[in-house]
């Protein structure tokens, strides 16, 4: 009601958006009840285009409104959200807190919405992107939320991979977030799913990751936070990414001690299965029609790994089978 009925109050238009973005974070309930609130946010950024607080807010409310939320992503694109974040990311380039929020915004309208990704293309988004890890080297918050976006606009989208190719991205994203922020476990992990996200599904790809040194950045990560859940699961995936099927990438992987430094990761046996899935795929990634590198896991203790991840998984599913034959639950 406030955004609708006092458009032209700058000061009660921030606090409607920032109220409005904590209601609906991850409450999906919420988040249908305000839909209507995706149209007034991009019209209030639309109408105070200058304000840097103003565009701040909505792009962190607009975030929360269509996060996981397909309707939702419908609606910001029909309502022309797309072109209304692209315009703050233009406006206020200079501006680090509505960096971070616009690009926030950006990624979730995007992911796995493939007909958004297209349209971000055409709105120059991966410009944008690019134009924020480049003019933020030292914000971990830019980095961090520049990586995520990028991951979400390239993934599962084979035109946008190679959209993200031509503007050499590999060279962009390994030298602005992992090199520059290799003690920082949060760009780290962000910057290694999306490395993976990057190179996912394409042999063109896992060609330029291998040469522009990914392996070795992936590698390092790994090494620098042997305790970060988040970087081990990741760059695990973007390893094994790199590596599947590509003999090339395998031989690299394994003369960088990838393959040692997956089974080290296996061996933190308290992680959910969604990070043993990641590490152990990858592992097999490195290893499949290549003998030299599995005779290396067997040495390593690939083996015991594997059988303890088999073991657990049995164990699991007869747990879940006894809790359903007792209450009649699937």
């Amino acid at each position: 009601v406030s955004l609708r009925q006092h458009p032209r109050s700058v000061c009660l238009q921030c606090q409607a958006a920032a109220a409005l973005g904590r209601l609906v974070a991850g409450e999906s309930q919420n988040q249908r009840l305000a839909k209507d609130g995706i149209s007034f946010i991009i019209a209030t950024m639309s109408r105070h285009a200058d304000n840097e607080d103003v565009q701040e807010h909505a792009c962190q409310a607009l975030t929360h409104l269509v996060a996981h939320n397909k309707p939702g992503q419908d609606l910001a694109q029909k309502a022309c959200g797309i072109e209304a974040v692209t315009s703050a990311l233009k406006r206020h380039a200079l501006c680090e807190r509505v960096q971070v929020q616009a690009l926030s915004a950006i990624g979730k309208i995007v992911e796995e919405h493939p007909t958004n990704k297209v349209a971000a293309a055409r709105s120059g988004v991966l410009t944008l992107i690019i134009h924020a890890l480049r003019g933020y080297p030292e914000s971990v918050a830019v980095q961090e939320q520049a990586c995520q976006s990028l991951g979400h606009f390239v993934a599962g989208h084979t035109a946008n991979q190679r959209l993200a190719y031509e503007a050499d991205i590999f060279d962009i994203l390994i030298r602005s977030s992992l090199e520059r922020h290799r003690t920082n476990s949060v760009v780290q992990g962000a910057g290694a799913q999306a490395l993976g996200k990057l190179v996912a599904g394409s042999m063109e790809g896992q060609r330029i990751a291998g040469e522009a040194n990914a392996i070795e950045a992936m590698v390092v990560a790994m090494k620098q936070h042997t305790l970060s859940a988040l970087v081990q699961k990741e760059a695990a995936f973007a390893l094994g990414e790199i590596a599947a099927g590509s003999f090339e990438n395998q031989i690299l992987a394994r003369d960088a001690g990838a393959v040692q430094l997956l089974i080290l990761a296996a061996r933190q046996r308290d992680k959910d299965a969604e990070y043993q899935l990641s590490v152990l795929r990858a592992l097999n990634n490195m290893i499949v029609r290549n003998p030299s590198n599995a005779d290396l896991a067997v040495r390593s203790g690939g083996l015991e790994e594997i059988m303890f991840a088999l073991k657990a998984c049995s164990a699991s599913c007869c747990e879940i089978a006894g809790r359903s034959s007792r209450t009649g639950g699937p």
